[in-house]
């Protein structure tokens, strides 16, 4: 008779909320801008060594790396006890700890300047929907980056 097979364990959930939900929010958007700027710059390396099939697994891959790396940024600077920072502080001094001596610094190309000047040519677009969808995004996520602003949806000043 065959023995009935243990089910595993699930690691209990931690009851304890250490982001809270507006931050959380503001963390999963501004993971969505990394990633996709991250994306834009693989094109032509997807297009030329990674078949199709493996982008979604590729794009969680890299959107759950930038999370993790942000919310741990986010988490040391905003800890609510020690436990919390110490949790943060460990991931990101493995993530220090292991960057290779050989990679160097990103530069900016004479190609990346220039289009930083032509975007100057090239607002959000010119439609009231556009617009005001876009401004309330920034007021609602980017808060986070502000330094010392405490932890409310705090208007920020805003050129569109």
């Amino acid at each position: 008779m065959k023995r009935p097979q243990k089910r595993k364990r699930r690691p209990a959930q931690t009851k304890h909320v250490r982001i809270e939900p507006t931050a959380e929010e503001s963390l999963q958007a501004w993971t969505k801008v990394i990633a996709i700027s991250i994306r834009h710059e693989l094109e032509d390396i997807h297009v030329r060594h990674i078949p199709d099939e493996l982008m979604p697994d590729l794009n969680r891959t890299v959107r759950r790396g930038i999370y993790l790396a942000l919310r741990n940024l986010f988490i040391l600077t905003n800890a609510k006890n020690t436990d919390d920072y110490i949790r943060a502080k460990v991931l990101l001094w493995f993530h220090l700890m292991t960057i290779p001596d050989y990679w160097e610094d990103t530069e900016m190309k004479p190609e990346d300047l220039a289009d930083e000047d032509a975007r100057l040519n090239h607002g959000v677009l010119n439609m009231p929907r556009v617009q005001s969808a876009f401004a309330a995004w920034l007021e609602q996520h980017a808060y986070l980056w502000v330094e010392g602003q405490e932890l409310k949806n705090e208007p920020m000043r805003s050129f569109v």
